[in-house]
């Protein structure tokens, strides 16, 4: 099955949610500015790496979206609306085999046959490759710091009183 290109998250285990739910909220605060700078870095990430076309609406259809309630953040091309309105990121990021197609004169309605050339799934890396790596390696990092972080605060509080 191919993966989604409208959104990535990074998910673990069930019993990792059940510990990020029960974290104090001096620690979730940390963890929510830290994924949201990670899903700026992100973003810029993949809106360099995109192709550029004539409108520039794929680079403006890639964005973020963090739910700061599940500590969930997501890049990419976020929204089915959205998804649709730039269909053919799936094909630049995937790769297309060369074809005929059969066309249709908008004019005329007399068809014809059209071959398309080939995009080799490696042209294009824009979401799936280097960038989400490079988001996810940078998100493990900063949340990990932000974790221990939260740690210590709290462990020096309780060793105050």
């Amino acid at each position: 099955m191919a993966r989604r290109l409208s959104r990535w998250k990074f998910q673990g285990l069930i019993r990792t949610r059940k510990i990020l739910r029960a974290l104090p909220e001096q620690i979730r605060g940390e963890m929510v500015q830290e994924l949201t700078a990670v899903g700026a870095y992100g973003e810029r990430l993949m809106k360099g790496a995109a192709p550029d076309g004539k409108t520039g609406a794929l680079r403006n259809a890639i964005t973020f979206k963090l739910s700061a309630r599940q500590l969930v953040l997501r890049v990419g091309i976020i929204g089915k609306r959205l998804a649709r309105s730039v269909f053919y990121a799936r094909i630049l990021e995937f790769g297309r085999k060369a074809q005929v197609v059969m066309a249709k004169r908008r004019s005329t309605g007399r068809q014809y046959a059209l071959r398309v050339s080939a995009i080799p799934a490696s042209r294009y890396d824009f979401i799936f490759g280097a960038p989400r790596n490079a988001t996810k390696e940078r998100a493990i990092a900063s949340l990990r710091a932000a974790y221990t972080r939260g740690l210590k605060a709290v462990s020096a509080r309780a060793s105050d009183e």
